[in-house]
């Protein structure tokens, strides 16, 4: 058991902190629910090695859905939740394979 200035951090919470930052809750999400800053919970993380994982192995179903989803409206946030990783690696994918949404029919004697 561990204390910071004013949060006294056990097992559980670290247990807590690992689970929820590996599944992409950010630091404010999680500060949020203990009731301290953000900047609380990054030094929790780094005094106690907690990261996340290095990369998601994305599947032909994985873009397929990432492909329909964005091409529906959704946005990067949205998706990233769904598959647990941030925002900028679902935009990471949509660049690397080339994903974008269907371009809106031209207005008629417009630009």
């Amino acid at each position: 058991m561990r204390t910071s200035n004013y949060h006294t951090w056990t097992m559980r919470d670290l247990d807590l902190i690992r689970r929820l930052y590996c599944e992409g809750k950010t630091d404010c999400f999680i500060g949020e629910m203990f009731g301290v800053s953000h900047i609380a919970v990054q030094n929790v993380r780094y005094r106690f090695n907690i990261k996340r994982p290095k990369y998601h192995k994305w599947t032909i179903r994985d873009l397929d859905l990432i492909r329909r989803l964005y091409c529906e409206g959704k946005s990067d946030c949205f998706i990233s939740e769904m598959f647990g990783v941030s925002h900028m690696a679902v935009q990471n994918v949509r660049h690397r394979f080339d994903i974008k949404r269907p371009e809106r029919l031209a207005l008629v004697g417009g630009r």
